[in-house]
């Protein structure tokens, strides 16, 4: 009788350590699947621009990081003393410039890192703004990165900038005053248009045609419209050069995203506003035609900027709804990457 209660009782104590080790077990799963949960990839968060694609791996700034598609962790985060403000990629080399605002002081500075691993190299001084493709200012100073902050422009305060790809297109006030206009290639730091004088009109789009050709969008609030100027180096065009179908930016972008694409016979400048994509067919700085019918399920998207994704008219365009989208021209067609 004694073996009998002794069996039962050493069943009973096996029984309940199997019960605890399940749930340990359980616990352990639970812990497992939750790591993997919060390491997937954020599907609530604000594109701010499209970086670039390097090594194959494509990179964005969101509203509070740097990431990649495919990453849950970020490549370069915020943190509870500092925000991340702006970022810039090199596609040649896979470096970073990381603009990084402090919470507290709201003081603002640029890391370099060499590549996605990298160690920071904190640049000296303090700055107001990094631009996607790499150009930086501070309240007197146009920079690029060459082994540190390497001045383009001196003695100018930026009152606002457009980018298109390796382009930036800089509304200033110099020493006395005085609105000037520029147009800096960001790879090489060259003033492609050297301070032409400006005006106090703020443009909602820039694009790039040619070395001393370019189209700037203006939004005129009387007739809700907006137009298209050429601007070269020798200055704004007085006269409207065409009138698009849509009419602002997004309201999450102060900026018309844009850009150019050849299709063997013509360059087109295709913007994207609040609803269509504007194509505009051009040759020799001469409007031939304009339709709204690219890329139509994309009309809703609020797009906040595209760029060339280093295939033949293949170009990659960030949204704020958290979706990055890759566009193919030739077969008007768009696939969601993200």
């Amino acid at each position: 009788m004694r073996t009998h209660k002794t069996t039962i009782l050493a069943l009973a104590l096996i029984l309940i350590a199997a019960i605890a080790l399940c749930s340990c077990n359980l616990d352990a799963t639970d812990g497992i699947y939750s790591e993997i949960a919060d390491s997937t990839e954020s599907t609530n968060v604000t594109i701010k621009s499209f970086l670039g694609i390097y090594n194959d791996e494509y990179y964005y700034l969101s509203d509070e990081a740097v990431r990649k598609i495919g990453s849950g962790n970020a490549v370069f985060g915020s943190s509870e003393q500092i925000i991340v403000r702006g970022a810039s990629l090199n596609t040649t080399d896979g470096s970073f410039l990381v603009l990084n605002q402090n919470r507290n002081t709201l003081t603002a500075n640029i890391s370099y890192y060499a590549g996605a691993t990298a160690n920071a190299e904190t640049l000296d001084g303090t700055f107001n703004g990094l631009l996607p493709n790499g150009l930086f200012y501070d309240s007197s100073k146009i920079y690029r990165y060459n082994a540190g902050a390497s001045a383009i422009l001196s003695d100018v305060a930026v009152q606002y900038y457009l980018v298109c790809g390796d382009y930036a297109f800089f509304s200033v006030k110099d020493a006395d005053q005085n609105y000037k206009f520029y147009v800096i290639q960001a790879s090489t730091g060259t003033k492609l248009i050297d301070g032409i004088d400006g005006s106090s009109s703020t443009y909602t789009g820039f694009q790039r045609i040619a070395d001393d050709d370019y189209v700037l969008l203006n939004y005129n609030n009387s007739t809700a419209k907006s137009n298209l100027y050429k601007l070269t180096s020798a200055g704004v065009s007085s006269d409207i050069w065409t009138t698009p179908k849509s009419s602002v930016p997004s309201a999450y972008s102060t900026q018309a995203a844009s850009f150019l694409y050849n299709d063997g016979d013509a360059d087109y400048v295709i913007f994207k506003c609040n609803s269509y994509f504007d194509k505009v067919k051009v040759s020799d700085g001469d409007v031939l035609q304009i339709s709204t019918g690219f890329a139509a399920n994309l009309r809703t998207a609020d797009i906040t900027n595209i760029l060339e994704s280093g295939t033949a008219g293949v170009y990659i365009a960030g949204t704020v709804d958290s979706m990055l989208y890759r566009m193919d021209i030739a077969n008007d067609t768009s696939t969601q990457l993200r």
